[in-house]
């Protein structure tokens, strides 16, 4: 059963009058809350399954790739990876030259795609780091999911380290 507002405000004050005064915030640059609320919710529920890597393709043209495969348009899909439509548009297209995966696969490890769209650091880095940090995983297993050699992985989590600066 759904909890309450009432119950929630009940169980974390501090998140809820911080979440208030962001609204607030928003709404004086114009935004509406439920158009904000409404783009937060729909990148934050899309996820890619980590396996969806393992294709065959670059990480960007599998991410591209499994997009297409579950209905979204070009358009759609530049607009939640924060890319131009031309660079979509491209990878998409070198992917259906290497053989475009055509089905779609449940994971044990879905990866959110606001994530994916960050461009702080490549595709294949934010999927090893989250998979290693939200999943506990490690460097082997990393590899195994992603269909990728565990040296690539360590090479990979710690190129991604010294970009975050950790």
């Amino acid at each position: 059963m759904r909890p309450t507002l009432e119950q929630v405000y009940a169980e974390h004050p501090e998140k809820v009058a911080r979440l208030s005064a962001l609204l607030q915030e928003l709404e004086k640059t114009g935004l509406e809350a439920k158009e904000v609320l409404g783009l937060l919710k729909q990148k934050a529920l899309i996820s890619i399954p980590a396996e969806a890597l393992n294709c065959g393709l670059s990480p960007l043209e599998a991410v591209v790739a499994y997009l297409s495969i579950s209905g979204y348009s070009l358009t759609q899909s530049a607009e939640l990876l924060g890319r131009h439509v031309s660079t979509i548009w491209m990878t998409l297209k070198k992917a259906r030259r290497k053989h475009l995966p055509r089905k779609r696969l449940e994971s044990r490890y879905p990866i959110p795609l606001s994530l994916l769209a960050e461009r702080r650091l490549s595709v294949l880095e934010h999927a090893a780091t989250y998979l290693k940090s939200e999943h506990g995983l490690s460097a082997a297993d990393i590899a195994r999911v992603l269909g990728r050699n565990v040296r690539t992985i360590w090479t990979v989590l710690g190129r991604a380290r010294r970009k975050e600066g950790t």
